[in-house]
């Protein structure tokens, strides 16, 4: 499967929560992202995206 480079902007404190956890679990955000994305576009019925304030 081709995969596409996305860009996403985080808090520099989230991602480094992130990335420390991440890096416990020994696996990267990348792996991470795209685990969570994966199940949020299977969800049925898909739940509308959190708005930003």
């Amino acid at each position: 499967m081709e995969e596409r480079k996305t860009t996403i902007r985080l808090p520099e404190e989230l991602h480094r929560r992130v990335k420390a956890k991440a890096a416990l679990l020994g696996t990267t955000i990348t792996a991470i992202i795209k685990e969570y994305l994966e199940r949020w576009v299977e969800e049925d019925p898909p739940r509308e995206p959190e708005k930003e304030d």
